[in-house]
């Protein structure tokens, strides 16, 4: 096998612009999130949030906070369709979900790319 080519920049990767997060060494990456706050991206999220509380309902028996990940999914549906984005209280809920969905392994992972994805939406 190949030996993979050396990488030629040890310092900062920034995708966006010089005032966001940094970190330094060989394998450092900083993304920098640009709000999507197109109605597709909402639709697509809108969804996942459903899928996610279909999981939860059916695997209620490997969640101990089961109604508590339903509520979040709720509210956070609730907050993302609102007239005016509350983006702190969003995040808030999107951390606690995760949080709660991580005591099902084989949830976390969808749940995960729903965080992804209404981080990239909220920016």
């Amino acid at each position: 096998m190949p030996e993979p080519e050396p990488r030629n920049n040890y310092g900062v990767y920034v995708h966006g612009n010089q005032t966001g997060a940094a970190a330094v060494n060989g394998d450092a990456i900083v993304y920098q999130q640009v709000p999507n706050n197109d109605p597709a991206e909402l639709a697509r999220i809108l969804d996942q949030l459903r899928t996610i509380r279909s999981l939860i309902e059916a695997n209620r028996s490997a969640l101990p906070e089961a109604d508590l990940a339903i509520r979040d999914v709720d509210r956070i549906a609730d907050l993302l369709q609102a007239e005016q984005l509350d983006r702190t209280s969003i995040k808030a809920g999107m951390d606690r979900l995760l949080h709660r969905m991580g005591a099902a392994g084989s949830l976390a992972g969808g749940m995960i790319a729903l965080h992804q994805l209404v981080t990239g939406f909220l920016g």
